[in-house]
This record gives C-alpha cells, structure tokens and sequence, in this order.
C-alpha cells in the first residue's frame, strides 16, 4: 500500500483499504475496528445477562471460525457462557454466521419475493465478507467459504454486487434501514 500512516494509530504503515471504508488502517487498528463493530453489534441488539448461554451454529466455513473467535474474545467483556453446535438448537440465542452479504441478500430476497424475514443473532452481519477475509488473514484463521444462500439468494446477491461496483455502501446501508424497521 505504499508508505502512508495508518489513521488508526498514526504510527504504523497502512495495510488495508477498502472502498467502503473511510480510512486506511494497519493490521492492527483494522482488527481492533471490526472487533469494535462486533461488540457495538452484541450490546445494542442481544445484550447478555450473567446466566445466558450463546450458542454458536458452527458450519465449519470460515465465518463460522471467526465468529466463534471472536465470540471467545467478547466473553472477557460480557458475562455469556459459549456453546457450539453443528446443528441449530431450537431455543435459546443462537448465533449464526452470516456475514453482510448473506444478511443484505437474504433480506433483499426476502422483499422480491414476498417472503418472511426474521433477521437472526448474527454479529458478523455487520462486517463485510472482505474484511472477513483480512481478518482472518491478519489472526490466522482458515477455512472455507460458507454456502448459505439459497439459489434465489445468490441471484440477488449477484445482483447487490454490481450494484456495490457503483454504490461501495449500498449492502451496509440495506442493513441499516433493516435494523431501523426491525429493532
């Protein structure tokens, strides 16, 4: 990325840029961000009590690896006990991994096609699948992409693509009216 300084910490070369981002961060600071996100996330719509248990659907993808990561690391400062599943359990908050696009595209689907949509606990909705990717680069974390949407879903996210050549925010701002029609 050349030699510029990160915005973050103005000390450390930039490493990460992305054009839905308002600035160039380091490693470092890039991930301190998203982890911020995740946790702005969990105390605004899920908040905790002492005796709650999270349970983590575990899909083996790499959202699913760092949600479950990340998860781990929020428990320091919320007072949850984690669990995970490979399968959904029918109660209780069950976080499952879905990144920006699979919320984007499952609620756009949702609308097309008449459908009900109930947005589920999902942290990394808020994160981007980019970011994912350079998060799990930057803390080692491996594993395949996830294959959530359905057929219909992978249309619209195509879709929602194109439109992101043009519009780099449109996916968070589908998210955000989402959030203001159902809190």
């Amino acid at each position: 990325m050349g030699d510029k300084t990160c915005l973050g910490c103005r000390k450390r070369v930039v490493e990460v840029k992305l054009g839905f981002m308002p600035r160039s961060l380091c490693g470092k600071c890039f991930c301190r961000t998203v982890e911020k996100r995740i946790r702005r996330y969990i105390r605004l719509k899920y908040p905790f009590k002492k005796e709650d248990t999270l349970t983590i659907l575990d899909d083996n993808s790499l959202d699913a690896k760092v949600l479950i990561f990340a998860m781990e690391n929020l428990q320091k400062d919320f007072p949850f006990k984690l669990r995970i599943v490979k399968s959904a359990p029918c109660k209780g908050k069950v976080a499952v991994p879905w990144n920006l696009d699979d919320s984007a595209a499952s609620f756009v689907e949702s609308v097309v096609f008449k459908t009900a949509f109930k947005m589920p606990l999902a942290p990394l909705s808020v994160i981007h699948p980019d970011e994912i990717r350079i998060f799990s680069k930057i803390k080692g974390i491996k594993g395949p992409a996830g294959k959530r949407l359905s057929i219909r879903g992978k249309k619209v996210l195509e879709g929602l693509n194109k439109m992101e050549e043009k519009h780099p925010d449109i996916k968070f701002s589908i998210l955000n009216f989402l959030s203001e029609i159902n809190p």
